[in-house]
């Protein structure tokens, strides 16, 4: 059963999402996105998803998710687990209380 409060923390996480797709071309984006990952980073300092995130996201200098696998020794489904981690972490980061969901 979808809550209120599900639907609304999956309207926030599609809207994080969103502001990954306007980081290279969205200059505020791009600043919440920064300093979300400079936060993010000090807990996690330089893990896997973290370099994963920033290799698909970030950096995107035209890798695919293959290379990207094949890079870090890891499944590319794997890549895709690392990517959706980082951006269900990066939730509370970017929206405070809010973007924790409370099941």
């Amino acid at each position: 059963m979808t809550t209120n409060l599900t639907k609304a923390y999956e309207m926030r996480f599609q809207s994080l999402k969103k502001l990954m797709a306007d980081y290279h071309t969205n200059e505020q984006a791009k600043r919440i996105i920064d300093q979300a990952l400079k936060i993010y980073n000090s807990f996690y300092p330089d893990s896997v998803p973290y370099n994963t995130f920033r290799k698909f996201y970030i950096e995107r200098s035209g890798v695919s998710v293959r290379q990207i696998s094949e890079e870090c020794n890891i499944n590319p489904r794997t890549v895709y687990k690392h990517i959706d981690k980082v951006l269900h972490d990066l939730m509370p980061i970017v929206y405070g209380v809010d973007g924790i969901l409370f099941e």
